[in-house]
């Protein structure tokens, strides 16, 4: 079973994404912060993480910029599902390597497609 991170401060917003993928029979874990998520990358060894850009304390672009540092963590996939679609964030996406760059709100299925396709 492949295992997915979340890392999203919205509670309602990581339960409704939590829920969505363990249908999908997808083992789950989830961060309400980015430095919740470093420590859960450790322990879990995630094949797959989900992050939000706008959190307090750790925010996903600089979760994402640590991730790459840890020798577990620089080649797990990552999709950015964030509120924030500004030119200027997507610009520091693509700059940071993130392939998958989705805008909230979103539907179910484009989600779906998503991870499957980084989990191909």
């Amino acid at each position: 079973m492949k295992k997915i991170l979340v890392v999203e401060d919205t509670i309602s917003v990581r339960e409704e994404i939590c829920d969505i993928l363990r249908i999908e029979n997808y083992e789950v874990f989830e961060a309400a912060n980015g430095y919740q998520a470093l420590a859960l990358v450790q322990r879990t060894n995630p094949d797959l993480i989900i992050t939000d850009i706008l959190m307090p304390h750790l925010n996903g672009f600089k979760l994402i910029s640590e991730l790459k540092k840890l020798k577990t963590g620089k080649n797990i996939p990552i999709i950015v599902l964030t509120a924030k679609a500004e030119k200027s964030d997507l610009k520091h996406g693509l700059k940071l390597e993130i392939k998958d760059y989705l805008v909230k709100p979103l539907s179910i299925s484009v989600l779906i497609d998503a991870v499957r396709n980084r989990l191909a």
